[in-house]
């Protein structure tokens, strides 16, 4: 019984995170962000910045991955918006893996 509460409460949190996703996609494209100028190059940043920022797209993949199993495990569709919530989940860490190219 523990389980099945523990599965649902993570199926509702997955869907009001992948919710959360879609609102914050859709204002980012209709207030896209302001364009740096090309000749301004970028600031110097210390190795032990570099290394926080690392650290904390690691995290952050890593509780996606958990987030993602337990998608998996739900073993409920919610009317499709359990894969939904997957396929998000799928692209935020594909985001992630393309914002590395941007610790420096």
């Amino acid at each position: 019984m523990v389980n099945s509460e523990f599965s649902r409460r993570a199926g509702i949190a997955a869907v009001v995170g992948a919710i959360a996703l879609i609102a914050n996609r859709a204002f980012a494209q209709q207030n896209p962000p302001p364009a740096s100028p090309p000749h301004v190059p970028p600031p110097h940043v210390p190795p032990e910045v570099i290394r926080e920022r690392e650290r904390i797209l690691n995290e952050a993949e890593r509780r996606l991955g958990e987030a993602r199993e337990l998608l998996f495990r739900a073993g409920h569709e919610y009317g499709g918006h359990r894969m939904r919530a997957i396929q998000m989940v799928d692209g935020a860490m594909a985001e992630i893996n393309v914002s590395r190219r941007f610790l420096v």
